[in-house]
């Protein structure tokens, strides 16, 4: 059973907005004819991971540069649309399977969060239990004939402990077993604390075995003070509501699901399964992982098991519904969006995993299509949701083309050698610690061991995939601050000992801490041919980021985007500093908000020529 909560560093985190501000003025920008509301940027902004350590962060300059990046990736997200980039295999695919998840979790709140009721009498039993420790002992039996037959002779007045010192069951009891609220099945827990000493339940099956309890004794819990018992008061009543919330998703399941089968073609199975084992048994050999650890596959993985596949067998029908029927093409797309591991290299095992995720995929698709048919991707917070990653989904893919399209001549690095050789031959030197990885789950680690005092290089040594640091423990050694991207620019302007992130750069998410900055002032100019191979990289990235200022700034002319940066500067925002997942029902996390690298260059030359709102 899965439930709809947002996770905060594994702890459920409920948040709600509050808004000092009174004015009816909720827009914060306008972009063409999108109004980027307070309501949106509080949550994004709140939302965001951002890890710092040491100086104090000028919170409103933060603020303010979060700000623009996201105007920022509306801007492109327009100009994506108007490019046609919302018709898109990435639209139609990997953001649809992202937008199904939304669906899936509105349906999942419609029918089954909505309709798990609790009721106060539970709740006050649950607190009677905390009270309470239960000693128990059993008398077991494999068949229902049987537990009657001892179940007879109990009522008949024969004595519990007789018949269980002539049973089995009594060398695993040297003692009754101790009993705790939450330590049992609830059917089994409510028929246990409502008896009395001596007392014994009626035959109750579990896991097709069956079983009559008896209470032999119980004793008092002693809190040590009012705050204590609050506490696991509150924990009690998490419980029944979680329970109930597994009642209405068990009737659900077992209605929606009765009677309907979708099946799979086993070729193609096989053929999919086949390209899957391949690449986790050739992965576990050139890493050298141990058995018994994940083999997970990266996204290069997913590109070699697409391209093992003939363009025939893409578009053959992998998943068989009457209508609308599933190509292997779609189903990969979906597979790979979700990403996967091997828990062993055994083939066998791995094609059982496989199945699985199927399965999996099969349901996830007839609940989405539920959805769908219901209307529930036009909710309101549905579409405000959907809307949001669909506008970051556009944007990623127009600086994708900025990039592709970024070609450096020969001529244009001998340029740009000839016109800064004196500054590159002395230049701002930086030396960091960095934990590069594109696991989600590792980043939350990374940031709650580093919140409590954990060795950042043994961290990198644990986490980091960049291959060329991870022995030195992140180290990368001294290079020049303008290299790196935004790795570098970053940290020239740090202080020694800080710590960023997580900064999402193309290869996942980067945490990364300043151990050293010099400057270089070298007297002789290296020759061009000397380090015209480690300038490209640089000058490249210089260029890149040129194109894309020049033509965000173009883009915000032309969208008349308007900003109100005195509603900015007011608003009550908290700097949660935590990564924040989102869990979806039926199954599926996320970033609770989109992560997008600070991209601020543009703001300045577009406002020497444009005026805010008033």
């Amino acid at each position: 059973m899965k439930k709809v909560s947002y996770v905060l560093c594994l702890v459920v985190l409920c948040v709600s907005w509050v808004y000092a501000q009174e004015s009816t003025n909720n827009v914060l920008a306008k972009i063409g004819n999108k109004d980027f509301t307070v309501d949106e940027f509080v949550e994004r902004y709140e939302l965001i991971p951002k890890m710092t350590q040491g100086k104090q962060q000028d919170e409103m300059a933060f603020r303010n540069r979060e700000f623009y990046t996201i105007i920022a990736e509306k801007i492109w997200a327009l100009y994506g649309q108007e490019l046609g980039y919302d018709t898109s295999d990435v639209m139609k695919y990997t953001y649809k399977t992202l937008e199904k998840m939304y669906v899936r979790d509105a349906l999942f709140k419609r029918e089954i969060e909505s309709k798990a009721k609790v009721n106060e009498k539970s709740i006050q039993f649950a607190y009677s239990k905390i009270t309470r420790k239960l000693l128990v002992n059993f008398i077991f039996a494999k068949d229902e004939q049987e537990i009657n037959g001892l179940y007879k002779r109990l009522t008949g007045g024969e004595p519990f402990d007789s018949i269980l010192a002539k049973r089995p069951d009594a060398k695993y009891q040297p003692a009754p077993i101790e009993v705790g609220f939450g330590m049992m099945k609830e059917e089994i827990e409510d028929a246990l604390f409502s008896l009395s000493v001596g007392g014994y339940t009626a035959p109750i099956s579990y896991k097709d075995e069956w079983y009559i309890f008896r209470l032999t004794s119980e004793a008092k819990v002693n809190f040590k003070d009012s705050e204590e018992f609050q506490k696991e008061a509150n924990n009690a009543k998490k419980l029944v509501e979680d329970r109930a919330l597994d009642k209405s998703y068990q009737q659900f399941y077992n209605k929606f699901f009765r009677g309907k089968q979708v099946n799979a073609d086993g070729y193609l199975f096989w053929s999919i399964a086949d390209k899957v084992i391949e690449v986790l048994q050739r992965t576990k050999k050139q890493n050298n992982i141990k058995d018994g650890d994940k083999i997970n596959l990266a996204a290069e993985d997913f590109t070699k098991i697409e391209n093992a596949l003939t363009a025939d067998t893409l578009k053959m029908i992998f998943v068989k519904f009457e209508t609308e029927p599933i190509t292997v093409f779609q189903f990969l797309r979906e597979f790979f969006y979700e990403g996967f591991y091997g828990i062993s290299a055994n083939a066998d095992t791995i094609r059982l995993q496989l199945q699985k995720r199927v399965k999996r995929f099969i349901e996830n698709e007839m609940l989405a299509r539920e959805g769908y048919k219901e209307g529930l991707q036009n909710l309101p917070d549905v579409k405000k949701d959907i809307d949001m990653w669909r506008e970051n989904f556009l944007a990623k893919m127009v600086k994708n083309n900025f990039i592709e399209e970024t070609k450096l001549s020969e001529n244009e690095l001998k340029d740009y050698y000839e016109k800064n050789k004196e500054n590159i031959s002395s230049p701002l030197m930086v030396n960091i610690l960095e934990i590069l990885t594109d696991n989600l789950d590792d980043i939350e680690k990374v940031m709650k061991e580093l919140d409590k005092g954990a060795d950042f290089r043994d961290l990198a040594k644990k986490y980091t995939k960049r291959a060329l640091t991870k022995e030195n423990g992140g180290e990368f050694g001294f290079f020049a601050a303008n290299m790196y991207g935004e790795i570098g620019s970053i940290a020239a302007n740090m202080n020694i000992g800080e710590i960023y992130g997580p900064l999402k750069i193309n290869e996942g998410y980067s945490i990364f801490k300043l151990i050293d900055k010099k400057e270089v002032k070298n007297e002789v100019i290296k020759p061009f041919e000397e380090i015209k191979d480690s300038l490209r990289g640089v000058v490249r990235t210089e260029k890149l980021k040129n194109k894309m200022v020049e033509k965000t700034v173009e883009l915000a002319k032309k969208y008349n985007v308007k900003v109100n940066e005195n509603v900015l500067f007011n608003l009550k925002c908290e700097n949660l500093n935590m990564l924040v997942y989102r869990m979806m029902g039926f199954g599926g996390r996320i970033l609770a908000v989109p992560v997008d690298p600070i991209f601020v260059d543009w703001v300045e030359t577009w406002k020497k020529n444009e005026d805010s709102l008033p």
